[in-house]
């Protein structure tokens, strides 16, 4: 029996869901978050930022959205927030590690 495309998502959403509970720390202090402060990246041979100046707070136990069309930075800037790339501009802090910037 084949899954779904909506049966997959699922399954890899509860596979990643296990995965970041078992492995992240959590910190005690409630008033953690994390911040981007003019955060830009330029992909490498670009000639525009895929992301630009933006500025933003997530609290810890918040749940966010990034919703825009195809190509507006929403994998990007998830990409920034977790580590897989560095910021070209900015600084991204965060209470469970070291600031990120250029």
């Amino acid at each position: 029996m084949q899954l779904s495309s909506t049966e997959k998502l699922e399954e890899n959403y509860e596979q990643i869901k296990n995965y970041l509970l078992t492995t992240i720390h959590r910190p005690e202090n409630t008033d953690s978050s994390i911040k981007l402060n003019n955060i830009s990246y330029i992909y490498p041979n670009s000639n525009t930022n895929a992301i630009n100046n933006l500025s933003l707070n997530i609290d810890v136990g918040s749940r966010i959205a990034f919703v825009g069309g195809t190509g507006s930075g929403k994998t990007t800037l998830v990409d920034l927030i977790i580590g897989l790339l560095v910021p070209s501009g900015g600084i991204l802090e965060s209470s469970l590690g070291k600031p990120r910037c250029p």
